[in-house]
């Protein structure tokens, strides 16, 4: 299962996985990360995963797909920090430092189209 911050995100890279459906794909609704990047004391998991979880036991791998800029990597590290212990993590941010899955996607139709129109 593969999980997103926002639900275009989910969209994005379903888009550029070419509509791949061979895997549960979740937007958690957001992410929390502290201003100044410091670990509060009690750190707590997104409740739209954790209900999720709990209702499809046969999830043994968990993809984190969180945008690539501090607030994201924050919740990614989070995610694996809590689930690490039950799940096989991996992590599948965004190459380019500042992206989600909807910038790349954007990009790639832009690039796409480009070229559909200098033919």
């Amino acid at each position: 299962m593969a999980v997103y911050e926002a639900a275009i995100e989910t969209i994005a890279h379903m888009t550029l996985e070419g509509n791949r459906t061979d895997k549960y794909r979740l937007s958690v609704g957001g992410i929390y990360a502290p201003k100044d990047g410091r670990r509060k004391k009690e750190e707590k998991p997104p409740l739209a995963l954790e209900h999720f979880l709990e209702n499809h036991p046969e999830v043994t791998q968990i993809e984190i797909c969180t945008n690539n800029d501090g607030p994201g990597r924050y919740a990614c590290e989070t995610m694996k920090r809590t689930y690490r212990d039950r799940y096989e993590i991996l992590i599948n941010l965004p190459e380019r430092e500042g992206a989600d899955y909807a910038d790349l996607s954007k990009e790639a139709w832009e690039k796409k189209e480009k070229n559909r129109m200098e033919r």
